[in-house]
């Protein structure tokens, strides 16, 4: 319904997770503990947010054992060996989830590319990268698969406003659904029934013929 997609990774550091996870449990607790979240009401969002950025300000600007708020600690401390974050393109448009098909292959920008066959029916990565190439990843591990050059050339495409009537024999033959296909196999079947068909007549009607010139002979003869 939010169209989040979540991509696992391996952890970088065991203490940087330990002291994320100490984070979030420190503000569960908060959230947890907190009379105002418990027994007030809320008609808004809005509301809630400013009761949670309340809760925050006190627990940051809340003395320690050390004589430090947890503000007052990181701007004594810990700005100073901040650096600023590094100028990394968006890569969420460049990034497309897929489902490898049964021939294989993986669709990207509107081509097909070919992945190993175990892979069929799982879910990959498409990762653009520069030189105008882009990674096939493993949707659990992130490991690179396949890399291909793009292939940007337009396809021929059948606009739907076009009616059947102007199109070729083999826009026709794209254009055609399931249904389309189910027709086609109903009257290629009904076509074969009825030529067997002629042809047991054709036959029945030579049986007849024969037997009308023997009865014909017989005759003769009799007289």
């Amino acid at each position: 319904m939010l169209q989040i997609d979540s991509r696992l990774s391996t952890i970088r550091d065991n203490r940087e997770k330990g002291l994320v996870e100490r984070c979030v449990k420190t503000a569960e607790s908060l959230i947890e503990q907190s009379l105002e979240l418990k027994n007030g009401r809320f008609n808004s969002l809005k509301e809630v947010n400013d009761v949670l950025t309340k809760l925050s300000e006190e627990h940051n600007n809340k003395i320690n054992s050390s004589d430090y708020t947890h503000r007052s600690y990181f701007e004594e401390f810990e700005r100073a060996h901040l650096k600023p974050l590094p100028m990394v393109e968006n890569m969420l448009d460049t990034v497309k989830k897929a489902i490898v098909s049964s021939r294989s292959y993986v669709r990207f920008l509107g081509n097909d590319y070919a992945v190993p066959e175990e892979l069929i029916g799982q879910t990959v990565y498409c990762m653009e990268i520069p030189g105008n190439k882009f990674n096939i990843l493993d949707f659990l591990n992130l490991k690179v698969i396949a890399t291909y050059t793009i292939d940007r050339k337009p396809h021929p495409s059948i606009k739907k406003h076009k009616s059947k009537e102007l199109m070729s024999a083999a826009e026709l033959y794209v254009s055609r659904g399931l249904d389309d296909f189910l027709k086609l196999a109903t009257i290629e079947c009904y076509l074969g029934c009825k030529s067997r068909y002629l042809g047991c007549k054709l036959r029945y009607l030579r049986c007849k013929l024969r037997y009308l010139g023997c009865k014909l002979r017989y005759l003769e003869e009799s007289l």
